[in-house]
């Protein structure tokens, strides 16, 4: 049996306000599994760039429209 399955069988027979503090406990869980990966993944994005010894200058916002024939 999965773990999904195992889940709803445990659920089938919980009270209904067992139910949602079990619901909103694993919705808060994995809302916060899934910020913390996106900021791993940022911090790592962040920090591969910060390596990079061939990152280039930085480049004025009215001079980057200019390069790229954007008139403001």
């Amino acid at each position: 049996m999965s773990y999904q399955e195992r889940i709803v069988q445990l659920t089938t027979d919980m009270p209904d306000n067992l139910a949602a503090v079990a619901f909103f406990l694993l919705k808060n869980y994995l809302e916060a599994a899934e910020a913390a990966a996106d900021e791993a993944f940022c911090i790592a994005l962040d920090d591969e760039f910060e390596a990079n010894p061939d990152k280039g200058e930085l480049v004025d916002f009215e001079d980057a429209c200019k390069l790229l024939g954007v008139q403001l």
